[in-house]
């Protein structure tokens, strides 16, 4: 059996031994490192990668113009020039034929993801009811 001395000894090594309080793992300090290093990365690219997002959620949209020659030959050409598609957007046909067209489409899933980013997620609400709608009855035991 150990003395009291004996005792009082290996209570003050064990004191010393491992990290020390407050430390941080080397294995942590490494992950540490590496998530700050991705933070300012991501961080640079924050514009380009709401606007990519915005336009995964909104959709791509591109607009054609449908003009006939003098034959009867129709020809399809990309609006290409903001201001034309601006101007059909606000006052319809001017004087040719023009389709809009939806490249892709909205992914909601990506403008749900901006909405929560931007406000905050919804809050959900879950109802528990008993049998037959009645009051759930809970029973604790005996």
């Amino acid at each position: 059996m150990a003395s009291e001395k004996q005792i009082a000894a290996n209570k003050k090594n064990a004191k010393k031994a491992g990290r020390k309080k407050g430390s941080v793992n080397k294995d942590t300090k490494i992950v540490q490192a590496m998530q700050k290093t991705f933070r300012e990365k991501v961080s640079k690219m924050a514009t380009k990668l709401m606007k990519a997002q915005a336009v995964q959620a909104l959709g791509y949209h591109k607009m054609l113009a449908v003009t006939r020659d003098a034959d009867g030959k129709m020809s399809v050409e990309t609006v290409r020039d903001k201001k034309r598609f601006d101007d059909f957007l606000e006052n319809g046909v001017l004087g040719k034929d023009y389709m809009l067209v939806v490249a892709k489409e909205p992914d909601y899933k990506a403008s749900d993801a901006l909405m929560n980013r931007a406000w905050g997620r919804p809050k959900e609400t879950v109802e528990v009811q008993g049998e037959e709608g009645g009051p759930l009855l809970i029973n604790f035991g005996k």
